[in-house]
């Protein structure tokens, strides 16, 4: 797979204006404030949060239930079995380049590489992708199921 390179010049001093040309774009979500893993939840949070521009913010305790509902630019903070922060995602809108064929494909493009078999399981066309117990198949439009990479 070729990735486009970018030259960097061009977004030195006050940048460029943003979004280059894209080819679509999809809903993934992204891991963000990682400095404040392991601490409480309390207004520093909060505070530091809204630099992210939330348009919601919910918290999800240890082993709590994750509603998959997605709302565009939400936060959630999980939160390990002592209340602290175990993590933070924000859910975000990312725009695609031609390669890229959606949000699943680009979060294993960034997980695994361009080269990894699961990125490119991930970046195949196909008519629907079937999670059950026995696997997890990408269906192709002549008919063939695709397996998911058994990588070790």
């Amino acid at each position: 797979m070729n990735l486009n390179t970018i030259d960097p010049t061009p977004f030195r001093g006050p940048g460029c204006q943003y979004p280059p040309e894209i080819n679509g774009y999809s809903y993934t979500d992204i891991r963000i404030a990682q400095e404040m893993t392991g601490k409480q939840v309390d207004d520093t949070l909060f505070m530091y949060l809204s630099c992210f521009r939330p348009s919601y913010i919910r918290i999800i305790p240890y082993n709590g239930t994750v509603h998959l509902d997605g709302r565009p630019w939400r936060i959630t903070v999980y939160l390990d079995k002592d209340k602290k922060i175990k993590s933070i995602y924000q859910e975000v809108r990312v725009d695609l380049t031609e390669f890229i064929l959606d949000g699943a494909a680009f979060n294993a493009l960034v997980t695994f590489g361009p080269d990894d078999e699961r990125f490119k399981w991930e970046n195949s066309p196909c008519e629907c992708v079937s999670y059950g117990i026995g696997g997890t198949y990408r269906t192709t439009k002549d008919g063939k199921k695709i397996p998911y990479p058994d990588v070790k």
